[in-house]
């Protein structure tokens, strides 16, 4: 199949940011994002790129640290059995990576997290996610409720 010079169909969105060109069989390379084959995509905005979801999801959250009343708990509980990063997690069969996320709010403790550090140190899921100190065992349940309160700008 032969390319022919001329478009044979052409459309201008309304948007004047986007055009949108049909050709018959070929492929034009120029410095455009093609999408396939037949059709191809130009910006005339240049600082336009595409974003991933994660990426979108993540300008949502107006918080840098969504998570951060549940990094509390997880710091403090640390804190109150004297040990590093590295020693807490390896005793829960963890990563310090991922308590290290956990600790900083940047990610949310995932379910197996939470259920590894409960059957290792005994701490509810009620008191990890929520802060309810009810079903903490005895010690931890006073320990946690005598601690010194946090400032509201850390």
């Amino acid at each position: 199949m032969e390319c022919s010079e001329t478009p044979k169909a052409a459309w201008m969105a309304s948007d004047p940011s986007v055009s949108i060109i049909t050709w018959t069989g070929c492929l034009l390379m120029m410095a455009h994002q093609v999408t396939n084959n037949l059709s191809m995509v130009k910006t005339n905005v240049p600082d336009y790129r595409q974003k991933t979801c994660r990426a979108k999801m993540l300008s949502m959250t107006t918080d840098a640290r969504p998570f951060s009343d549940i990094a509390e708990r997880i710091r403090w509980h640390r804190s109150l059995e004297g040990l590093t990063q590295d020693e807490y997690a390896q005793k829960a069969g963890l990563k310090r990576a991922q308590l290290n996320n956990w600790e900083t709010g940047k990610l949310r403790l995932s379910l197996d997290g939470a259920l590894a550090l409960r059957r290792t140190y005994g701490l509810s899921l009620d008191f990890m996610y929520e802060g309810i100190a009810d079903a903490l065992p005895m010690t931890l349940r006073v320990a946690w409720r005598d601690r010194p309160a946090v400032s509201a700008s850390k």
